[in-house]
């Protein structure tokens, strides 16, 4: 993970425990070996006593495969495909797996966004996380619609926001660059 982007994840997960009144996850929590993992911001009701060490990674899956074998995680920088999708609308499929993170239902946020310009947002309430038999949670088909001409080779940021009944978060952001599309 590079310093800029672990110095936006700290900012961006301490504004939002300032929001709440709640601490931001110690900055050595962060699994510096792995792109695409994140410590997640867990509220105090939420761990109880027990220590945080669990672990979240954003990626992508085939369109409508509901399996881990179908997972793949996605690296900071990595190509990101725009794809049409069924709805009719270009799209991104994001996924996430996550492990002794969350409980109950999610409240998911994700924006994706290009030279300043918001591509899409979505926000969902009561999202389910749906057991790997690995070990891990996923959440697969997050579709993303993305708006615009020209995406293809485009840098452009993603922000995810999860948070579940009991109030633990994960907030990230993420650099892809777009591929196909309009």
């Amino acid at each position: 993970m590079t310093s800029a982007c672990r110095h936006l994840l700290l900012a961006l997960l301490i504004a939002l425990a300032g929001c709440e009144g709640e601490g931001a996850a110690p900055a050595d929590e962060v699994d510096e070996g792995a792109a695409q993992e994140v410590a997640p911001e867990v509220s105090d009701d939420a761990r109880g006593d027990a220590a945080v060490q669990e672990t979240f990674v954003l990626g992508v899956n085939l369109t409508g495969e509901n399996k881990p074998a179908f997972f793949t995680p996605l690296p900071e920088g990595a190509d990101l495909t725009v794809e049409y999708g069924p709805q009719g609308l270009w799209m991104v499929v994001l996924a996430f797996k996550t492990r002794d993170v969350f409980t109950g239902r999610l409240h998911l946020l994700a924006e994706i966004r290009a030279d300043g310009k918001q591509l899409g947002l979505l926000e969902m309430g009561k999202q389910k996380l749906v057991p790997g038999g690995d070990g891990w949670d996923y959440y697969y088909n997050l579709f993303l619609v993305v708006e615009g001409a020209d995406l293809d080779g485009q840098a452009a940021e993603i922000t995810l926001q999860v948070e579940d009944e009991a109030g633990a978060k994960v907030a990230l952001a993420h650099p892809v660059v777009l591929r196909g599309g309009p």
